[in-house]
């Protein structure tokens, strides 16, 4: 062995500690909070050890108040399958009678590093354990292994260097559950809710007169002569007597063949007829050289009676959902 190491007893490290459950017959022992109570259960990967399953309510606490450990503690666990795990205590806790737990002296000792070390030696507290179907290291036999330990600088750099790239570990895995969320959201979000599709569907039927916004089907006595402009600056004239339905055939690519062709982006101006014939005619006049013309002059002035919102508008709404 180099002189750089010693090599010294656990028990040598400070006073060892095994841990108790507190007895049956004390009525709520345990509490959804209070004094964490670490069981081979909680030792699941974790460097530091700062929530638990169950934790100690004052009653249970004080059944076992000479088991608590402090925080920098060492705790390992000495039976079965889970022999030889080991968390470092965040805070004064209680563990039960499956761990042993080093209560580090840190003068000495960097707790840390101890912590470190000992991960590396979990078969070797198996093998000492034996080969039983329950593997069981009591105190006496856990305090007498021995392990090879550096001066207290070197200690303290290992750990130091260590507990960085621990650091790093924890948050590029707190990254990746993030992004994990976010990516499931997003799922939910496009392909189960359709939240996307359904936002951008209401900025394009923002704007449209009250009757047509409330009812799916055609209003008595009422027909609409539309102008819709499309993507390319043209525009597609027509009649109906249901335009919130028209609007959504032609945002489908149902409507007509010039829009099927022509992205529509909005209709930039309607009129209402009280008949049919009315509406045809309209059609028509608004179909004339003059006619397109004058509808023209109406929606550059801004005086057209639009709706529906722009498709620049729809795709930032479904963004913003996103």
């Amino acid at each position: 062995m180099s002189s750089d190491f010693t090599t010294v007893r656990l028990e040598q490290l400070g006073p060892i500690v095994t841990g108790k459950t507190p007895p049956k017959s004390i009525d709520k022992a345990f509490d959804q909070c209070g004094t964490p109570f670490i069981t081979p259960k909680d030792m699941d990967g974790r460097k530091w050890i700062d929530a638990t399953e169950r934790y100690l309510s004052d009653l249970g606490l004080d059944a076992v108040k000479k088991s608590i450990v402090p925080r920098c503690s060492v705790a390992v666990s000495c039976i079965g399958s889970d022999m030889g795990k080991a968390v470092l205590v965040d805070c004064d806790s209680v563990t039960n009678q499956q761990i042993n737990t080093i209560l580090v002296d840190s003068e000495k000792w960097n707790p840390e590093y101890i912590y470190y070390l000992l991960t590396t030696k979990q078969q070797l507290l198996k093998d000492i354990a034996g080969g039983s179907a329950t593997p069981i290291l009591n105190k006496g036999h856990f305090g007498k292994v021995e392990i090879d330990v550096p001066s207290k600088e070197l200690q303290d750099q290992a750990a130091k260097v260590l507990s960085a790239f621990d650091e790093k570990i924890r948050l590029n895995t707190q990254t990746n559950q993030t992004l994990e969320q976010i990516a499931q959201a997003i799922f939910k979000s496009w392909f189960v809710d359709f939240e996307p599709v359904k936002a951008k569907m209401a900025v394009l039927e923002a704007g449209l007169p009250a009757p047509v916004r409330i009812s799916d089907g055609p209003r008595e006595g009422i027909f609409c002569t539309y102008v819709i402009e499309c993507d390319d600056g043209s525009y597609y004239i027509g009649q109906t007597d249901n335009l919130k339905r028209r609007w959504r055939e032609h945002l489908s690519g149902k409507g007509a063949q010039w829009t099927k062709t022509h992205k529509p982006l909005q209709i930039a101006h309607f009129e209402e007829n009280s008949s049919r014939e009315e509406a045809v005619a309209k059609e028509k006049n608004w179909k004339t050289t003059a006619g397109r013309r004058e509808l023209k002059k109406l929606i550059a002035s801004g005086a057209a009676r639009q709706a529906g919102g722009t498709a620049e508008q729809a795709e930032l709404a479904a963004m913003s959902v996103i």
